[in-house]
Formats: structure tokens, sequence, C-alpha cells
């Protein structure tokens, strides 16, 4: 059955999703004190950039700093990663 974006969908199956979208919680901030992050802040993974934060905030949740980001998917290119 054909669709608009087959081949895309195809072509990600075949060779694996390179980027994924992340959530992470940002430990050691003090929100009183430390600079709130506005976005766009890079990621690095064992000293090799990823990525960067998308959109951040506070979570009232979680009572910590909140980033969302896409970075590289390190399942799916794990031998790239040193």
């Amino acid at each position: 059955m054909g669709f608009i974006g087959r081949d895309a969908l195809m072509k990600q199956r075949d060779e694996g999703v390179k980027r994924m979208y992340v959530q992470l919680i940002l430990q050691d901030h003090d929100h009183e004190i430390d600079l709130w992050p506005w976005g766009s802040e890079p990621i690095y993974r064992n000293g090799k950039y990823v990525g960067a934060t998308t959109t951040t905030g506070y979570g009232f949740t979680f009572k910590k700093q909140v980033w969302c980001s896409v970075m590289d998917n390190f399942m799916c290119m794990s031998h790239l990663v040193a």
C-alpha cells in the first residue's frame, strides 16, 4: 500500500532512527541562584557533542529544571560511540 512518506519510513526501518527526542532533568540546578537555560544549550556525551536543547522549563511536579532535546540515537549509532 502506497502513501506519502512511505520511502522515508522504509529507509528509517532499514537504517534505524538516527536522532531521538529526549527529556532531561537538570539535577544540580538551584533555580534561585543559577542562570536558567533558554534553549539551544549544547549537550555532550563522553565529551562529544550529541545535540542541543530545544525547549526548557521548570517542572513543578519534579521541582527541577526540565530540558527537551533532539539528539543522536546511540542505540542505532553504537558503532560511532568511542
